[in-house]
């Protein structure tokens, strides 16, 4: 988890549990501490099936654009907050809630 903490500029990973749900990746609710010690929670997805990453490679990258897109429609008030997904990070593909 150390990309993590340096991909979010927090201090501290403090709890990572399984999320329910997921068809494509597993799902995690990780806890962090920034480093003005708020607390943050964000979601992260790992590809664990080796037929997702076959058929698409750069899976991670195309949703992280799709929950940016989400967010920039979320913003200018195109969508309604519960329509929208978080935004994730390139790298990750990981939201913050």
């Amino acid at each position: 988890m150390a990309w993590l903490v340096e991909e979010l500029d927090a201090s501290v990973v403090v709890e990572v549990s399984q999320m329910h749900g997921g068809s494509t990746a597993a799902m995690h609710r990780v806890m962090l501490i920034d480093r003005q010690g708020h607390g943050r929670e964000v979601v992260m997805g790992r590809y664990v099936r080796p037929e997702i990453l076959s058929e698409t490679p750069d899976v991670a990258e195309v949703e992280a654009r799709a929950r940016q897109l989400g967010t920039v429609a979320l913003r200018a008030g195109a969508v309604r907050a519960n329509e929208a997904v978080n935004p994730g990070s390139s790298r990750s593909a990981c939201g913050s809630s």
